[in-house]
């Protein structure tokens, strides 16, 4: 609450929710294109330099591919069945099973980018 300067719970739970928890976030809330900039800065890091090491991935634009769709898709169920035909119909991904999204999608919950 200090944070934003608020005193009523409320006002500061809403701001937490729409402006993010991140730490110095608080100072950035009249720069949504700097936050954009340090959530995405934030994201490439875990991808590169946890995700990609970690569990030796190979294919890096399916990877960002299937984040993309997750992140596009966030509050809606979706099957590695909807991330295949995503794939299908908009990108020169074909073939890919249901198994290696089904690893990928383990490989981002696993570095925390989604729940």
């Amino acid at each position: 609450m200090i944070f934003f300067k608020q005193t009523d719970i409320t006002i500061s739970f809403q701001n937490y929710r729409k402006h993010g928890g991140l730490p110095g976030f608080y100072q950035l809330i009249s720069q949504p294109q700097i936050r954009i900039e340090c959530v995405n800065g934030l994201i490439d890091t875990i991808i590169n330099r946890d995700l990609i090491p970690y569990f030796k991935i190979k294919n890096i634009t399916l990877l960002q591919k299937i984040l993309a769709f997750a992140f596009d898709n966030i509050g809606n169920q979706f099957s590695s069945t909807n991330i295949i035909n995503y794939l299908n119909t908009n990108t020169n991904y074909k073939n890919i099973s249901a198994k290696t999204v089904d690893t990928y999608l383990s490989y981002l919950i696993d570095g925390f980018l989604f729940l």
